[in-house]
């Protein structure tokens, strides 16, 4: 096992990471707030400078908090420019890929359904995407008919 990893395998700093953003979503780190220091969040998490420092950096890319050089990180609410941050990456690859756009446009409709709090919808367009899904794998694997 690596000193970056958990007994479960996962990275420390992913731990850290998923904790303090529960923690930001739950309200126990409010919007404002200073986060802990690197000291506190080190003895707490049981990890090095350098994996809590990957974990802020993660958290703000994120856009979950403000960081700026010589002050501790505040939380910080993420806005659309943060979303638009985020996802654009992730948009413009599913452009590149073949078959993006349908896949783009497929997984828009499961986030509508879910965002819109409808889980009915959400599951019918979650069925509906592992279907074609299967389709496919279903067809990389029978022989053409000639």
């Amino acid at each position: 096992m690596r000193p970056d990893q958990n007994d479960d395998g996962k990275r420390r700093a992913d731990n850290i990471v998923q904790e303090v953003e529960q923690r930001i979503l739950d309200g126990r780190l409010p919007v404002g707030a200073i986060l802990p220091s690197e000291r506190i969040l080190m003895e707490e998490f049981s990890a090095s400078r350098t994996v809590v420092r990957e974990a802020i950096t993660a958290l703000s890319n994120r856009g979950l908090l403000d960081c700026k050089p010589r002050f501790r990180p505040t939380i910080r609410k993420p806005g659309m420019e943060t979303a638009f941050a985020i996802t654009t990456p992730i948009v413009q690859q599913l452009l590149v890929e073949r078959a993006g756009v349908e896949n783009h446009q497929a997984h828009k409709v499961i986030f509508d359904a879910i965002l819109s709090r409808d889980p009915d919808a959400a599951e019918a367009a979650l069925k509906h995407h592992l279907a074609s899904a299967w389709d496919l794998v279903k067809d990389t694997f029978e022989p053409a008919s000639s």
